[in-house]
């Protein structure tokens, strides 16, 4: 069956794999029950894991919805889902799961990306969300698997390369100049212990570094922040830092006002 649908798979094609020491029925609950799909991914879910129905994901902090139809499930094993695009094939996007030694694997394959440069800058940027997504879901099943959650995101337009901004301000001593007082980020799966510019603790855990997206497990919210470089308009990018928090305890709205003052800093610094 793995083999067919292989076959099945156009254009260009992502894979990513995660393990997570989470049960598979936990894992395969977290992408086919909307009420536990939301609290790690799309804002809102929509609709039913079945074979011949629709789900929607819908992203309202960043104004997007995608609607899939279900061509195939496996229950606890493996779902196939199937999203129109206009200008290229339909996204099909496979997640397959496996378990043994005590760990749940997910295999996820996309694919009926455009070919050539055109299409280079949407590639690039969804296969480096994947990533940061998938990060995000281990450490929602691991720690905060049935817990609600709540979103801020804040975003600041400016001019710059990818590249430098995620290696030099983020994941460099540049992050001193807008986010904390000193030090930096180490690399994927380091622990860090920070101090804030406008006050507070900044500890947590990388919980993956891509080319675009840095997500962090965030100690004193309790939650995941993930910093995105993404495209914009009027030829300029956006930065974004998008938080997931599953505490009761923290302030949205105090995260929202030190997240956009510190977004503020940095596009100051980069001359944006």
């Amino acid at each position: 069956m793995i083999e067919a649908m292989a076959a099945r798979h156009r254009g260009r094609v992502m894979r990513h794999e995660i393990t997570t020491q989470a049960g598979p029925e936990s894992v395969w609950r977290a992408w086919t029950e909307m009420e536990k799909l939301q609290q790690w991914f799309p804002d809102r879910a929509e609709g039913a894991a079945s074979a011949g129905a629709s789900i929607t994901w819908a992203f309202d902090s960043w104004g997007a919805s995608f609607a899939y139809r279900v061509l195939e499930v496996e229950p606890g094993r493996r779902l196939l889902l199937e999203c129109d695009q206009p200008g290229a094939p339909g996204v099909l996007l496979e997640i397959t799961l496996s378990h043994g030694g005590g760990s749940t694997t997910l295999q996820l394959v996309a694919s009926g990306f455009g070919e050539g440069a055109a299409w280079d800058d949407e590639y690039e940027g969804t296969n480096s969300g994947w990533r940061a997504v998938l990060a995000t879901m281990r450490e929602y099943l691991e720690n905060h698997f049935g817990q609600n959650r709540w979103i801020v995101k804040v975003e600041r337009a400016g001019r710059f390369e990818y590249e430098p901004l995620i290696r030099e301000y983020v994941m460099g001593s540049g992050i001193s100049r807008w986010l904390t007082e000193s030090g930096q980020l180490g690399g994927e799966g380091s622990e860090f212990d920070l101090e804030l510019r406008d006050g507070g603790r900044f500890s947590g855990r990388v919980l993956a570094v891509t080319k675009r997206e840095i997500p962090l497990y965030w100690r004193e919210i309790d939650g995941v922040l993930t910093l995105i470089a993404t495209p914009g308009g009027n030829d300029r990018r956006l930065v974004v830092a998008h938080c997931s928090s599953w505490s009761a305890r923290a302030s949205r709205a105090a995260v929202g006002s030190a997240l956009g003052l510190a977004l503020d800093r940095l596009i100051m610094v980069i001359g944006g």
